[in-house]
């Protein structure tokens, strides 16, 4: 082998490589907070989409013939409502963009593991 090729290779080799103990468990701990992500936008989204706007009611029977029905709108609270579910259907979307940035490094990381043993084993065989 070309003796710039492996001078090289060896420096691709010293800025690659990684501790293989640190490597696993980097991985399982993205993998983990990629999951937790992925679990919170979707219990935050389910949380939007199902809060309610509708008035309050309530019902209140005074003996067997006498009920009351109540009905409650108030305008300000529905507003705020309707704000809060904007707001964390928005805050789900961004815990969906954490969790794919987070399988994208992992999925990277993978390749620079893939490279830097295809590297070694050109090394080994030439050397």
């Amino acid at each position: 082998m070309n003796e710039n090729i492996k001078n090289t290779l060896l420096q691709v080799q010293q800025l690659l490589n990684q501790n293989t103990v640190f490597y696993y468990a980097s991985k399982i701990v993205r993998l983990i907070f990629e999951f937790i992500c992925y679990l919170l936008a979707l219990i935050i989204f389910t949380t939007g989409v199902a809060l309610s706007t509708d008035p309050v009611k309530f019902h209140q029977e005074l003996n067997e013939t006498v009920s009351i029905i109540s009905i409650i709108h108030i305008e300000y609270v529905s507003h705020l409502i309707i704000l809060i579910k904007i707001i964390l259907i928005i805050l789900s979307i961004t815990f969906v963009g954490i969790g794919l940035l987070l399988g994208s490094i992992r999925r990277k990381n993978t390749i620079i593991k893939t490279s830097m043993e295809l590297i070694n084993n050109i090394l080994i065989k030439n050397t």
